[in-house]
C-alpha cells in the first residue's frame, strides 16, 4: 500500500478501537495525518485539538500502527491553525478515511452518557442508577457510603456543604490521584442535593462529555 492508503487503514483502525463517535469528534474533522518513514504526523488545528489528541490518542495511535505496519512507529503532533479555516471536512482528502466520514446530526443538548461510578477500591460501582435527561446518578455513590479518613475529611465536610446549601462553594474543585473516591464524592453531592430538593437538577458527565456536548452545540 501507499502512504495515503496506510493512513487510511490507520483511521479505520483507530475508529474501530477508540469508536465512532469518539473518532468523528476528534479526527473526523480538519485534523490531518501524514506518514512518514518511521513517524505519523498528526497535525491539529488549534492549541486544545493538539493537546487533547497527544493526551488522549497517542497511545492508541501507536498500537494501530505497529499492528499495521509491524514496527513502532513515533507518533508527532503539529499545529496547523490554518486548518481551523478548512471549509469542509472534505478538505483534508486523501489523509481521512471517505467512508469513515460523514454528516451525523447533533446530538441532542442535554443527552449525557453515563459514565460508571468509581469507588475507592477502583471497582465500578453496582449498575443500578436512576435515571433522567439530564444524566445518571448512582444510588450507592452517596455522602454516607464515603469512607471518611484524614486524607478527605475537609473535601467530604465542603460537599455536605454544597450539597445542603447550593452555591454556597461555586466552584468547589475536587483533586486527587487515581481511585481515591473523586467521582464517588462528587456523585454523593449531586444525590444528596436532590434529595434535599426534588425540583433541583444535577448533572454528572466527565470532561470528555461535556467536551463532546459542548462542541456538538457549536456545530
Amino acid at each position: 500500500m501507499d502512504d495515503t492508503e496506510v493512513v487510511s487503514a490507520v483511521l479505520s483502525a483507530l475508529a474501530d478501537r477508540v469508536g465512532q463517535d469518539r473518532f468523528e469528534l476528534w479526527f473526523g474533522r480538519q485534523v490531518r495525518l501524514a506518514l512518514g518513514d518511521s513517524t505519523l504526523l498528526v497535525t491539529a488545528p488549534s492549541r486544545f485539538f493538539q493537546d487533547w489528541l497527544r493526551a488522549n490518542f497517542r497511545k492508541d495511535l501507536e498500537i494501530v500502527c505497529e499492528q499495521l505496519l509491524g514496527r513502532p512507529v513515533v507518533v508527532e503532533f503539529r499545529l496547523d491553525e490554518s486548518l481551523a479555516r478548512s471549509p469542509s471536512p472534505q478538505s483534508v482528502e486523501p489523509l481521512t478515511a471517505p467512508a469513515l466520514v460523514r454528516q451525523r446530526p447533533p446530538a441532542p443538548a442535554l443527552a449525557v452518557a453515563r459514565s460508571p461510578v468509581a469507588s475507592l477500591n477502583g471497582r465500578e460501582a453496582p449498575d443500578h442508577a436512576e435515571s433522567s435527561s439530564s444524566g445518571s446518578l448512582s444510588r450507592f455513590a452517596t455522602l454516607e457510603t464515603l469512607v471518611v479518613g484524614s486524607c478527605n475529611r475537609i473535601a467530604h465536610a465542603s460537599g455536605l456543604m454544597v450539597a445542603e446549601r447550593p452555591g454556597c462553594m461555586n466552584p468547589l474543585f475536587v483533586h486527587g490521584p487515581t481511585g481515591v473516591g473523586k467521582t464517588h464524592l462528587l456523585q454523593g453531592i449531586a444525590v444528596a442535593a436532590k434529595r434535599e430538593n426534588r425540583d433541583l437538577v444535577a448533572i454528572c458527565v466527565t470532561a470528555e462529555q461535556f467536551t463532546t456536548q459542548f462542541l456538538a452545540g457549536l456545530r
